[in-house]
């Protein structure tokens, strides 16, 4: 009886929690008396913002201005927030929906050392898109070897992008959809050849192993972004801008660049998605939404947060959270210094860590002088390390700029070109995220000898892995949750490249290439991981392991026809396929066919959260 109790009274508990969760996931409604500025035609920034500039600022210190709802024609093909010398403000935009009707020249909002800005409500689209599509409507066999595939582009959509760019994305003409999954078509380079002077019938003559298994039918769109172009919003140097209540259907590369300063930026209901709108009536909606990543992130201090969003369809990854290394040109031992072509952000009393051609981690200094030259190049004089140390280092990276303690958490990541998240931060949590039909893969831990660092103190919970890696897994791509290094010659770092990853409680089905891949961690725990079947890695290994020390590897469970199937490359690692215990789906997956048109996906990943706290925590007490 007292069992049951507690259990009530837990339950309660946890209702009550749950429904003031709910709460902060609801969008928000600016406030009544707004100062509210009305378009007289068209929607002009700089018209806007100066307006702004003339309303009373609050007894709190801060500017909250709105703009009267409605749609509005965007023809400012530069800048059209330049909010450099604004601070402490809120736009309150919802019900506010702008069509570009110009390609970008520059950023469309752009802010630079800039305090507590936010952006409320706002929803962009642009008409022509930003990316280009065409659907085939001919496939003839020449013969036994090729096959030419004749495509027109849709009404709506940009001509010529099919000659600049030569990458293309195949997808369902059904569903928009890179589907059926896991053909290796899915990205293609080719060249085109024109069919009508006006460059909208087009051909592309194709080897036969295009056509196998149906891979590519008469129907099918491919789809083309754009090559460049400018980033939407660039945030530099900045503290605690957030994005709330946001909607992007289009863009010619990313969504945001956050880059520099302090950070603790906010990105909260934010949706990159496809305009379910054609651009032009009667033809078909856009298969691509940006032309790159959707969230962009560079050596911030702090964050960033990212909250209830949905991002699909993007050309690039969904997260990228990244440093930069510094090349190293010489040491000179008589003054312990070392020349560095060091990006903007060193700066004395910083942490560095160097490392040699191949970056493996060689140990760490600390800058205790510095001084730049007219070619550039810096000169560091160091502390806290040694001759060998310091004649040994090729590259150098900057840990006081490493997007520390960011949240990554209930966003679902559908259908992009690259990864879900491509991690290279620290003290952060990625949590209660839903990914699927992500080409290369869904979660990489994992530097690039351009972009840096080995991640520390990372958890990496209660998420679920759908279909990762689409385009098929070979070795190192194609897989759920990667934590690997990136070098050319696939060099393998000693164990405390990574430190202190946790991956808990996770559900991962249908990779194409191994589902976890593990190496160089120092300090690993992997529990209580579900794998489900379709097992699509072939002789790779459901988890693979190398080269990690201090690791904790127990209770994770695989379901599902396993014949033939590598459950473990390391015998000892505890993954079964006989588990005695009862299958418990703690993370509910999403219907990731469904585009989302309300800004209620955050309620369901939060209903979700609070099934699943419920659910453990009773079992537990059970």
């Amino acid at each position: 009886m007292k069992k049951h109790a507690s259990l009530c009274f837990l339950f309660f508990c946890l209702s009550v929690a749950s429904i003031d969760y709910f709460h902060g996931s609801i969008p928000e409604s600016r406030p009544s008396g707004l100062a509210t500025y009305t378009p007289p035609k068209n929607f002009s920034g700089p018209a806007f913002l100066k307006w702004a500039s003339t309303q009373t600022i609050g007894a709190d210190g801060n500017l909250q201005v709105g703009v009267t709802p409605g749609q509005y024609d965007v023809y400012t093909s530069g800048i059209m927030l330049n909010l450099g010398s604004i601070s402490n403000t809120t736009f309150w935009l919802d019900g506010v929906e702008l069509t570009f009707r110009v390609p970008l020249t520059d950023s469309a909002i752009l802010s630079t050392n800039t305090e507590n800005i936010s952006i409320r409500g706002l929803t962009v689209h642009m008409n022509p898109p930003q990316s280009s599509q065409a659907q085939i409507y001919n496939i003839t066999k020449v013969n036994s070897n090729t096959w030419n595939i004749d495509f027109r582009v849709c009404d709506g959509y940009p001509v010529g992008f099919f000659q600049k760019n030569q990458l293309k994305y195949v997808y369902d003409g059904q569903t928009l959809l890179p589907s059926p999954r896991f053909r290796s078509t899915f990205g293609l380079n080719f060249p085109v050849s024109n069919l009508t002077s006006d460059g909208v019938h087009l051909r592309v003559v194709a080897p036969a192993s295009w056509l196998q298994e149906n891979e590519i039918v008469v129907g099918d769109i491919l789809g083309c972004p754009a090559a460049k172009g400018p980033v939407f919003s660039v945030i530099t140097n900045s503290r605690n801008f957030s994005f709330i209540d946001y909607t992007i259907t289009s863009a010619p590369n990313m969504g945001w660049w956050l880059q520099g300063g302090y950070g603790g930026h906010v990105l909260k209901r934010v949706r990159v998605m496809r305009n379910p709108t054609p651009p032009v009536p009667n033809s078909i909606p856009p298969v691509i939404s940006l032309s790159s990543d959707a969230f962009h992130v560079v050596a911030l201090q702090n964050g960033p947060i990212i909250v209830n969003c949905w991002v699909e369809a993007q050309r690039d990854d969904g997260v990228n959270l990244l440093s930069y290394y510094g090349r190293v040109w010489s040491y000179y031992p008589s003054d312990n210094t070392l020349l560095v072509n060091a990006p903007w952000f060193f700066a004395v009393g910083d942490v560095i860590r160097l490392y040699d051609d191949r970056l493996q981690p060689l140990g760490y200094a600390t800058i205790a002088a510095m001084k730049v030259g007219v070619d550039k190049n810096t000169t560091f004089a160091l502390s806290g390390g040694n001759n060998s140390l310091y004649s040994s280092a090729v590259y150098a990276s900057d840990g006081n700029h490493v997007n520390t303690n960011f949240v990554i958490s209930n966003n679902t990541f559908l259908g992009g070109r690259a990864h879900g998240i491509l991690c290279k931060g620290h003290r952060g949590e990625i949590s209660h995220n839903n990914f699927s039909l992500q080409a290369l893969g869904d979660l990489f831990i994992m530097p690039a000898m351009n972009e840096g660092d080995y991640s520390s103190d990372i958890s990496v919970k209660f998420n679920r892995f759908q279909d990762g890696g689409i385009m098929g897994g070979s070795g190192w791509v194609g897989g759920s949750i990667y934590v690997r290094g990136d070098t050319p010659d696939g060099y393998v770092p000693t164990a405390g490249a990574f430190s202190n990853i946790t991956i808990t409680d996770n559900i991962i089905s249908g990779s194409g290439g191994s589902p976890a891949l593990i190496t160089s961690v120092k300090g690993l725990t992997f529990a209580r991981n579900q794998f489900e079947g379709p097992f699509r890695s072939g002789g790779l290994p459901l988890l693979f392991l190398q080269n990690n020390e201090d690791a904790t590897v127990v209770d994770n469970c695989v379901w599902g026809n396993i014949s033939g199937i590598i459950l473990s490359n390391d015998k000892s690692s505890g993954t079964r396929s006989d588990c005695a215990m009862t299958r418990t789906s703690t993370i509910q997956s999403t219907d990731m066919s469904v585009v989302p048109t309300t800004d209620k996906i955050g309620s369901a990943a939060n209903l979700l959260i609070a099934i699943e706290l419920t659910s453990l925590v009773m079992l537990s007490l059970l």
